[in-house]
């Protein structure tokens, strides 16, 4: 193609993008060294992002220092959390003159689950009836064959 059907096709382009004119189009294009998508972009207002050229050790420096803000952060608002839990906790001895929980993960001596010994055997009642297994639930006994087919 030839320079100038080149250029038409270009205007028509972004005539049909755009709501230049002829003419419009034309100087945009030709400012723009002929780059429809940069007249078109400029028409709709898109900034075109700068990207910044870092090395690789500035890339690694930055990575590392949102890991640690990030820390600090989720850090700071866990205190926020448990100081706003002990000071409910504290309000609610107050209110209630409750004994001090010292640890709420231990188990009091009256919770305690009683120990199994060891020479127990459980009891089994001579009412009880074992229950059937479903043919379904038994796996058969799988059978090899050797080259004949036959059964070994």
């Amino acid at each position: 193609m030839d320079e100038k059907k080149k250029q038409q096709l270009l205007i028509e382009m972004v005539m049909r993008q755009t709501n230049y004119t002829y003419g419009e189009c034309e100087k945009k294009l030709s400012d723009n060294n002929n780059d429809y998508m940069k007249v078109i972009k400029d028409y709709y207002g898109v900034k075109e992002k700068k990207e910044e050229v870092v090395s690789v050790n500035q890339g690694i420096i930055k990575e590392i220092r949102k890991m640690m803000d990030n820390a600090s952060n989720n850090y700071r608002i866990t205190q926020k959390i448990k100081e706003e839990r002990e000071k409910q906790l504290n309000r609610l001895k107050k209110q209630n003159k409750m004994k001090p929980v010292t640890n709420l993960n231990k188990i009091e001596e009256e919770d305690e689950i009683p120990e199994k010994k060891e020479d127990e055997i459980p009891e089994k009642k001579e009412d009880e009836i074992p229950e059937k297994k479903d043919e379904e639930d038994e796996i058969p006994e799988k059978k090899e064959q050797d080259i004949n087919g036959d059964i070994i």
